[in-house]
């Protein structure tokens, strides 16, 4: 009897082990997303990619041109702007952001129409920057972090399309544009998104556990 008693301890033991681990799995969710769709005079190419990680209710954005583009700002309302698919839209906070780059507004959603982004159209939310085409500290890359008051969601929660169809808005500067000679420009991130997927990480840490669990119930069952 207590050898039936103790395997049932096992496996409720193994059951609430995986529920708790794919939950965990389930809370860090990544997604990547194409930066190639112009709004205004720069070629339809590849840009670079959009990462976006939802983890505990935070937002981590990770943005990665390829060599050759530099995030600027020359003339228009921002240098990165984005839009909440929230309602009401929230303020929002920024961490991370490299020298020279800024959070406009203090996060609080622009009035609208909205900050213009020429070509991509207007946009809640923006980050501004100090440089321009041909200044040094212009970044091709960065790392940041976005929150909000309760927490966000799912990723999706910062992905939403604006008139011109357009999720997120980037103004850089194109070393290989033009012949070469280099070019301004706006370029974005469409509709064109697909589903969260569990952030490798995290399905890293749910196997570990499940295969710690099966191995101390082989144990038991030797015993």
């Amino acid at each position: 009897m207590s050898s039936v008693f103790s395997l049932r301890k096992t496996i409720v033991s193994m059951v609430l082990f995986a529920m708790v681990g794919l939950s965990s799995a389930l809370v860090a969710k990544a997604d990547v997303f194409q930066i190639d769709q112009t709004g205004g005079t720069l070629p339809a190419q590849n840009y670079g990619t959009l990462e976006l990680t939802i983890s505990s209710g935070v937002i981590t954005v990770k943005i990665t041109l390829n060599a050759g583009n530099k995030l600027i700002q020359t003339g228009q309302d921002a240098s990165i702007a984005f839009n909440s698919s929230l309602s009401p839209d929230p303020t929002i906070g920024v961490s991370g952001l490299p020298t020279g780059y800024t959070l406009l507004n203090s996060g609080v959603p622009a009035v609208p129409p909205g900050l213009h982004m020429d070509g991509t159209g207007r946009f809640e939310y923006g980050i501004g920057s100090s440089f321009g085409a041909n200044d040094a500290g212009a970044v091709s890359s960065m790392t940041f972090t976005v929150t909000r008051s309760g927490g966000f969601g799912s990723i999706n929660d910062l992905l939403s399309a604006n008139a011109n169809g357009f999720t997120w808005s980037f103004d850089i500067y194109c070393g290989t544009c033009n012949n070469g000679t280099g070019a301004t420009g706006f370029i974005g991130v469409g509709t064109n998104t697909h589903p969260e997927v569990p952030e490798p990480a995290s399905m890293v840490l749910l196997g570990t556990g499940l295969i710690g669990v099966a191995a101390a119930f082989r144990k038991r069952l030797r015993r």
